[in-house]
Order: structure tokens, then C-alpha cells, then sequence
């Protein structure tokens, strides 16, 4: 498989208000950086859910990368991995597969159709955080 060209790939970003993450947090008891640990790992486990199974490696390979987490936590392979980049402070996660494969599966190739698990993942997600805003604050985000 040919190596991914970076100024190609294309990111899915979802971004929220922080002041609306801070007021969200603070009535859940929870510190913003929580909430985005919690939000990523549900992101995590849905496009695991969602991506296609052939042998498996795509949707093991699917995780989390915060701000002060080791991506490859007691992970001893040789298979080559992505190393996803390091989010800019602890308000961020980036979340994606570490196999090499994995941009090709979710946006398709000239070869092959594309089979999205991580955009439908980060959309249910969405969807549920906004109904969870609206209903702890009782109004539209």
C-alpha cells in the first residue's frame, strides 16, 4: 500500500463552544477535559462498531489520543503504525485508526467504495452531546 500523502488527507473536525463546554462541565460536575475523554472514547467505540471487519486490525486499531495520554499504551508489535498528532491542549482529542489503511477505507479509493465508520461515529456523537446541552440548559445550541 502506497504511503499516505499527508496534504491530501482530510480531517474530520468537530468542534464545540468552550464556553458552552464549561458551563455543560461544570453542571455535570465534570471539568471540560473530562467531558472531551468521555465524548472521544464514545466516538472510539461507535466507529469500532462501524467499521467493516475483515480481519479485525481496523477496528482494534481504532483510539484515543489526549493531550497527556502515551498513544501506544503496553503496546508491543512490529506491525507499522499511524501515529496520530498530539492534540494542542487538554480541550482536545484526536481519535483515528492506527493501521495505514484505515483513510483508505473510510474515504474510498479508485478501486474501492468508500465505507465511512469514524464520520458516522462522530456525528451520532454529536447529535447526543447537543441533545444533552439542550437539555441541561433547556435551549437551542
Amino acid at each position: 500500500m502506497p504511503p499516505v500523502n499527508t496534504d491530501k488527507v482530510q480531517q474530520i473536525r468537530w468542534e464545540v463552544d468552550t464556553k458552552k463546554l464549561d458551563a455543560y462541565a461544570k453542571h455535570v460536575n465534570k471539568t471540560a477535559p473530562q467531558v472531551v475523554r468521555a465524548l472521544a472514547f464514545e466516538i472510539q467505540g461507535r466507529a469500532a462498531q462501524n467499521a467493516p471487519v475483515d480481519t479485525g486490525a481496523l477496528r482494534n486499531s481504532i483510539y484515543v489520543r489526549t493531550y497527556d495520554a502515551d498513544p501506544f499504551p503496553g503496546i508491543s508489535t512490529d506491525a507499522k503504525r499511524v501515529r496520530l498528532p498530539r492534540p494542542g491542549n487538554d480541550k482536545h482529542a484526536v481519535i483515528g485508526p492506527s493501521v495505514e489503511y484505515g483513510l483508505y477505507v473510510e474515504m474510498g479509493t479508485q478501486r474501492m467504495g468508500a465505507q465511512p465508520y469514524l464520520a458516522p461515529a462522530v456525528a451520532s456523537v454529536r447529535q447526543q452531546f447537543e441533545r444533552e446541552i439542550r437539555k441541561v440548559f433547556n435551549k437551542k445550541v
